[in-house]
C-alpha cells in the first residue's frame, strides 16, 4: 500500500522536478524550501498549475531579495511554506499579489522587526476579507485619503501652537488629526458631494432645478446605494479589525438618533500599505479590471 502511495506521489511530482533543479540553481539558498513545498503541495500543484507557475515567477522576479542570512533560518521556511500555501490556495489574484507584497516586506526586515511582524494575522485578514472590500480600500487608498490628508494639512496651519509646549510641533498636531478625524466622515462627505441632489456638483450635473420627480427619486436611489454599500463594507472591516468604530447620541435621552463614524485600526493601516503598494506595482496594472 505504502508504495503504491509512494509511486502515486512521484509520477505527480514528476513533472516538476526539472522546474525544481532550475529553481534551486538559481538560488541554491533556497533548495530546502523549495524542496518542503514541492513535496508538501505537489498534489495541489496538479490542479494549481498556473498559481504555482506564477508564485515562481514572482520568486525568480525578486530572486535576490533571499540572501543566506535570511533563507537558512527556521523562522523563513516556515514562513516560505505559508506564503506558498496562501498563494496555491488564493483564487483572485488581487489577494495573491497582497501575499506576495507581504512575504516580500518581512524578509527586508531585521531579525528583531521579523519576531514582532504580525504576518499571520495580515494572511488571516487577507484570506477573509472579500474581493469587493479590496476593491473599496483601494478607492479609499486613491480617492478618500487624499482629501483627508489635505484637510489635515490645512488644519494643523490654521491651528495656533503654543509657545510653552514645545513638543506640541505642526507634526505632531497631523498625527493627533490623523487619529481624530475618521476616514468615514471624508468617504461620506464625497458621496453627499457627488451622488446627493443637494450638492453643487449633482446639480449641474442634472440641471439647478430637477423638476422630474423620478429623476429626482432615481438620484437619492444612488445616494443610497452608496451609502448602504459603504455601511456593509464598513461592518466587515469592523469584524476583521482593520476599522474600529464608534457611536455617539444626538439629541436628549428621549429621543435622537446615534452617529457613528470609523477609523483604521493599527493592523487596519499596514494592510492599507499593503493594497496601496500592491495597486502600484507594474505587475497589477494588465489584470486590474479582473
Amino acid at each position: 500500500m505504502d508504495d503504491a502511495i509512494n509511486t502515486s506521489i512521484e509520477k505527480i511530482l514528476a513533472p516538476w522536478w526539472s522546474l525544481l533543479l532550475s529553481l534551486v540553481n538559481a538560488n541554491p539558498y533556497l533548495q530546502l524550501a523549495w524542496v518542503s513545498a514541492f513535496w508538501l503541495f505537489g498534489i495541489y500543484l496538479q490542479y494549481n498549475q498556473d498559481r504555482s507557475n506564477e508564485f515562481v515567477e514572482y520568486i525568480h522576479d525578486n530572486i535576490e531579495s533571499f540572501s543566506r542570512d535570511i533563507t537558512q533560518t527556521n523562522s523563513f521556511r516556515d514562513w516560505f511554506l505559508l506564503t506558498f500555501e496562501q498563494c496555491i490556495k488564493e483564487r483572485h489574484i488581487w489577494k495573491r499579489r497582497i501575499i506576495q507584497q507581504i512575504f516580500l516586506w518581512y524578509i527586508s526586515l531585521n531579525e528583531e522587526e521579523r519576531e514582532t511582524f504580525e504576518m499571520e494575522r495580515l494572511y488571516s485578514i487577507n484570506s477573509i476579507i472579500s474581493v469587493e472590500t479590496v476593491r473599496w480600500l483601494k478607492f479609499i487608498q486613491g480617492t478618500i485619503m487624499p482629501i483627508k490628508e489635505k484637510y489635515i494639512k490645512e488644519e494643523a496651519i490654521k491651528l495656533e501652537l503654543p509657545s510653552d509646549t514645545w513638543w506640541e510641533t505642526k507634526e505632531w498636531r497631523e498625527r493627533e488629526l490623523d487619529e481624530r478625524e475618521p476616514i468615514t466622515k471624508f468617504r461620506s462627505k464625497h458621496i453627499y458631494e457627488n451622488y446627493d441632489p443637494n450638492s453643487e456638483k449633482v446639480k449641474q450635473q442634472y440641471g439647478w432645478n430637477i423638476e422630474d420627480k423620478i429623476l429626482l427619486w432615481n438620484v437619492f436611489d444612488k445616494e443610497k446605494v452608496e451609502e448602504r454599500k459603504m455601511n456593509n463594507i464598513v461592518n466587515e472591516l469592523n469584524s476583521l479589525w482593520i476599522f474600529y468604530s464608534r457611536y455617539r447620541h444626538i439629541g436628549t435621552i428621549w429621543g435622537g438618533n446615534d452617529e457613528g463614524w470609523s477609523n483604521f485600526t493599527p493592523i487596519g493601516k499596514k494592510y492599507l500599505d499593503f493594497v496601496n503598494i500592491t495597486f502600484k506595482s507594474r505587475k497589477i496594472e494588465n489584470i486590474i479590471a479582473q
